[in-house]
């Protein structure tokens, strides 16, 4: 082995050690990302439910809440 080879199989070991360490809590249970609704909940009742519906099922009838009208002379909406 030379001592190139060596120094990067040190490094890598060193960063997997890291990643490790960082995954754990101080309990050593394992962390999870924090859960945050779908984004496409966020675009009105019930367009996540359609948006996520399989590509052959039963059309969903739309409700008032979610075709939103949009005002082309109107101020921009910032989005998030």
């Amino acid at each position: 082995m030379t001592a190139g080879r060596g120094w990067r199989i040190a490094a890598g070991a060193l960063a997997l050690a890291s990643l490790f360490a960082c995954s754990k809590a101080p309990d050593g249970t394992a962390l999870s990302p924090p859960s945050n609704p779908p984004i496409e909940d966020n675009f009105g009742t019930g367009f996540g439910q359609a948006f996520r519906a399989a590509p052959n099922s039963s059309p969903m009838t739309p409700s008032t809440a979610d075709v939103v009208p949009v005002n082309p002379s109107g101020e921009p909406v910032r989005l998030p």
